[in-house]
């Protein structure tokens, strides 16, 4: 017996596994995925979805509806849903995305930006009508890594001429800066890498320079990057040439 406040012993011999599969009414072609796994913040990621019932239910389920759960720190693309290969309706409420899905075996596209960097893992649910039931099943997470603007330089060179390269929103305008004074300027690319090469700013043996990036976005929003230290020491030793030897 089993008495609110009484704590009793019980002997089991055996807990038998629990097969979650069984609890579900999709199949093994159910999927949620992302197509990057890390990402600038700023630029386009796309989720897909796919749904699939086992056989015994298929003919059964009705009023399907694909959901999706979205972090705070990322923003829909408007009318960028795509049931099959026609754009479809759809509803948000509070960051959750409803498409409703008339033939449930097309597959399910739309973008989303992300605005800040961390990890994330946005959340789908398959929901349905069967056997006179509305039935909400998850269906599994999209992970994804937003990285914020950022910077590369080497921490010591040989030479006053330098790499310097970084990630930032597609498409924006890069300035470096040594201190306070320009030393190069460049584009990011559509996914958000730039890289360039800038003469440091009155260098001298054992001069210690602080650089870091501007970013200004097509939007005109300016953006920061942190301060990295460069040394410049003209008997470091650098690589000059690698040589690959296929054995």
């Amino acid at each position: 017996d089993v008495k609110s406040g009484k704590v009793c012993a019980i002997d089991i011999a055996e807990v038998p596994t629990l097969d979650e599969s069984k609890l579900y009414y999709t199949g093994n072609n159910t999927s949620f995925t992302v197509n990057k796994s890390s990402i600038v913040a700023g630029n386009y990621l796309t989720l897909t979805g796919h749904l699939d019932f086992k056989s015994a239910y298929a003919g059964n389920v009705s009023n399907v509806n694909l959901i999706v759960d979205l972090p705070e720190s990322c923003e829909f693309v408007e009318n960028s849903v795509m049931v099959g290969n026609s754009t479809s309706s759809y509803t948000v409420q509070n960051n959750r995305i409803t498409i409703p899905m008339a033939r449930y075996t097309d597959r399910v596209r739309f973008c989303i930006i992300p605005t800040l960097g961390g990890e994330y893992a946005p959340s789908a649910l398959a929901q349905f009508d069967i056997d006179g039931e509305t039935i909400t099943q998850p269906i599994g997470s999209a992970n994804y890594t937003a990285k914020d603007l950022s910077i590369s330089v080497p921490s010591t060179v040989a030479k006053t001429t330098i790499p310097v390269s970084g990630t930032a929103i597609g498409a924006s305008a890069i300035e470096i800066y040594d201190g306070d004074v320009l030393i190069g300027q460049t584009t990011s690319l559509a996914n958000g890498t730039w890289s360039t090469t800038c003469e440091l700013n009155e260098a001298y043996n054992f001069s210690t320079h602080s650089l870091y990036a501007k970013v200004i976005t097509k939007t005109g929003l300016q953006l920061v990057s942190e301060h990295m230290s460069c040394t410049y020491d003209k008997n470091a030793i650098q690589v000059s040439t690698v040589t690959m030897i296929n054995t």
